[in-house]
C-alpha cells in the first residue's frame, strides 16, 4: 500500500467515523421533542416546583427526574411518547400517564410493606423495580414461554 493509499484510507476512515458518531448523537426527536428535563439551575430543588404536573415524583429533586424517567424507558422498552405529548409534557392525554403513577404505588407498597411482611427472606432489604415484572416490554408476561419443541 502506498502512503497516499494509506492516508487516503485513513481519511475516508476518519470521515465515516465522524458521520457515525453524529448520527447517533443526534437526539431522537419522536422520543424528546426538545430537552423536557432542563431544570434551569434547579436540580435540588423538588421536581414539582420545577415541572409542570409532576404529581407522583413531586417531592423528589428535580435533577434525579431525568434518571428516573430514562430508567423507566429502558424498563418498558418504550419512549418518552408512550406516557406524555412531546412538547406538551404537562397534557394527561395519554392513559399511560396515570398508569405509570398507579405502577409506581403499587412498587412503593409492595417495597415498604409487602416485602416486609415475608419471614426469611436473604436481602435486609428486599425491592422490586418496573424491571422485576416488566424485563423491557410494555406487558409483562405472566407466563413462562412455551417449551422449545425438539425437532
Amino acid at each position: 500500500m502506498t502512503k497516499q493509499n494509506f492516508r487516503f484510507l485513513i481519511s475516508l476512515v476518519f470521515t465515516v467515523t465522524l458521520a457515525v458518531f453524529a448520527l447517533v448523537r443526534q437526539p431522537d426527536a419522536n422520543a424528546q421533542g426538545g430537552n423536557p428535563f432542563d431544570t434551569g439551575g434547579r436540580d435540588d430543588k423538588p421536581a414539582g416546583e420545577v415541572f409542570k404536573n409532576v404529581q407522583t415524583l413531586k417531592n423528589m429533586p428535580a435533577g434525579r427526574l431525568v434518571g428516573v424517567m430514562n430508567g423507566w424507558t429502558k424498563a418498558l422498552g418504550v419512549k418518552c411518547n408512550h406516557c406524555h405529548t412531546l412538547g406538551a409534557w404537562e397534557k394527561e392525554d395519554a392513559p399511560a400517564k396515570q398508569i405509570a403513577r398507579d405502577m409506581v404505588a403499587l412498587t412503593s407498597r409492595i417495597n415498604g410493606e409487602s416485602l416486609k411482611e415475608i419471614k426469611n427472606l436473604k436481602s435486609e432489604r428486599p425491592s422490586i423495580s418496573c424491571y422485576t415484572c416488566h424485563r423491557g416490554a410494555v406487558k409483562p408476561e405472566t407466563a413462562p414461554a412455551a417449551p422449545a419443541q425438539p425437532k
